[in-house]
């Protein structure tokens, strides 16, 4: 991805994390409580997952480790980073707990 495109790329992706990522930390602590007081074997994902995910896929914010190659062998959309920008952006996700599953 060219620099600018990258640039532009992490500026979408600070602001998912300050618009909905951020905010939902505690909602998703809950959900993660409340699921695992029903024992390990009703573990599933917490609803807000399923959300976010829903809202990084929309942003152009899912599968941003997928290289564009592998990603059309798979016939999905990949993120077209090299190593380094998609490190950069672990950066960002590693900021909060739950945005790597979003």
């Amino acid at each position: 991805m060219d620099p600018k495109q990258f640039e532009e790329l992490k500026e979408n992706l600070w602001d998912f994390m300050k618009t909905e990522i951020y905010p939902n930390e505690l909602r998703h602590i809950k959900e993660v409580k409340d699921i695992r007081s029903n024992g390990p074997s009703h573990w599933k994902q917490p609803q807000i997952m399923f959300e976010l995910r829903e809202k990084a896929k929309a942003r152009g914010l899912w599968n941003l480790f997928l290289p564009v190659d592998s990603a059309q062998l798979a016939g999905r959309k990949g993120g077209g980073l090299t190593n380094l920008q998609y490190a950069d952006c672990c950066e960002i996700m590693g900021t909060a707990n739950h945005a790597e599953f979003a």
